[in-house]
Order: structure tokens, then C-alpha cells, then sequence
């Protein structure tokens, strides 16, 4: 059986990379955001040009 500290060791090195990824997708949302407010001409977001772009029609053979 695994010790109660451990466990609750492993919890908290979980915790902390999970706390990490949110961290860092907070900035990477909060940097979208300033781009969405910028005038059409100066955005540079990969995620708004794809949004924008029609995606092609897939046919059927």
C-alpha cells in the first residue's frame, strides 16, 4: 500500500503541472484577446485566419 504522503505528494506535483498548463493558457488567451482588439488590418492570429477562411467543400467520389 502506498504511503498517505506520497499520494498526497504525487496529488500535488499534479496539481502544480496542471496549474502550470492553465498559467500558460490564460496568457496565450489574454495575448488573443489584445490581438481580436487591434484594427482588421494589423491582427496577426493564426486562429482568426483560419476561422475566417472558408474551408473547402469536400466531395464525394
Amino acid at each position: 500500500m502506498t504511503p498517505p504522503a506520497s499520494l498526497a505528494q504525487a496529488r500535488c506535483a499534479d496539481l502544480e503541472a496542471r496549474i502550470t498548463d492553465l498559467q500558460r493558457m490564460h496568457a496565450s488567451l489574454s495575448d488573443l484577446i489584445a490581438t481580436c482588439e487591434r484594427p482588421t488590418a494589423d491582427r496577426d492570429c493564426a486562429l482568426l485566419e483560419a476561422i475566417a477562411t472558408p474551408r473547402p467543400t469536400p466531395t464525394t467520389p
